[in-house]
């Protein structure tokens, strides 16, 4: 058992019995303080390594427009909420030093071809493979695969007219 899942134990367990809740919603309130720690913890790796790195803005919003992304469209697990933790703030970095070492060195059309190419990039993976569900949590219904295939679509869609307006803002300052 993790150190996240002990405290988050431990703290179900002290406000189930001030309350006087059953098992039950004491196993609710520890699956809840279990998602927020998660969570916190996540954000809080993607912080430090982005700190460290020089990438802190880039990090975060890569970090948090991924996870809005899976939301909708699923993805692998890692075999412990640790690892996702540590490969999540990896690939967040990873991904933003790329990106501010490597498209800050290429011309606008350079900078074009590769947003091109990165979005029709997802736009073939979401039709390809979302939703993606898990052993743990099968979707099974086609109606919810097909809800969440479209959420996906909308949400890339919602990211490529972003892009579009900050890229051309972009060219327009410079």
């Amino acid at each position: 058992m993790s150190l996240i899942e002990k405290l988050s134990n431990s703290l179900a367990f002290k406000i189930a019995s001030t309350l006087n809740m059953d098992k039950d919603r004491e196993e609710v309130l520890a699956y809840g303080a279990f998602a927020i720690f998660q969570t916190l913890w996540s954000i809080a790796l993607v912080i430090i390594l982005g700190a460290i790195f020089d990438v802190l803005l880039e990090s975060l919003t890569i970090s948090f427009t991924t996870a809005m992304l899976r939301k909708y469209s699923g993805g692998a697990h890692a075999t412990s909420p640790n690892r996702c933790a540590i490969i999540g703030a990896i690939a967040a970095v990873g991904l933003a030093l790329i990106l501010n070492r490597f498209l800050v060195s290429i011309n606008p059309i350079g900078i074009f071809i590769f947003g091109v190419i990165s979005f029709i990039s997802a736009y073939y993976i979401i039709y390809k493979y979302a939703p993606v569900d898990t052993p743990n949590k099968p979707i099974i219904r086609e109606e919810t695969k097909t809800r969440l295939k479209k959420l996906s679509f909308r949400f890339v869609h919602a990211l490529l007219v972003i892009t579009s307006v900050l890229f051309n803002r972009s060219l327009c300052n410079s």
